[in-house]
């Protein structure tokens, strides 16, 4: 309903506008909800302002391995942001085993300096 509605749900805790502003690296994770980002998402990324950030997806799924529609939307959301193009992707029944893929993950991409 959220979904076919365009329901931007309100969020249960907000970070400061001015925290945002000290962080050059966004990471938005979020399990693929009917193929696409949760409504919680778009309430998030519409409540500040990201121009200049390297916005940095990751998400779950049960299926949608590639996020389906999710990275459409989320470049959508985040205009004036450099999208990370290769999002960690973990099927939700393996993310309690996952640790080492993450780590995997932020390594291969460079968003770690370890």
């Amino acid at each position: 309903e959220e979904l076919e509605k365009g329901i931007r749900p309100e969020l249960s805790t907000h970070i400061p506008a001015e925290a945002i502003k000290n962080y050059d690296i966004i990471y938005i994770g979020f399990p693929v909800w009917w193929y696409d980002v949760p409504m919680a998402v778009w309430t998030f990324a519409e409540a500040y302002d990201f121009s200049g950030k390297t916005v940095v997806p990751f998400f779950s799924h049960q299926g949608s391995s590639d996020g389906a529609n999710s990275m459409n939307t989320i470049k959508k959301l985040f205009p004036n942001s450099t999208v990370i193009e290769k999002p960690l992707s973990i099927r939700g029944t393996k993310a309690a085993d996952s640790e080492q893929e993450v780590r995997d993950w932020v390594r291969t991409n460079g968003h770690s300096k370890k």
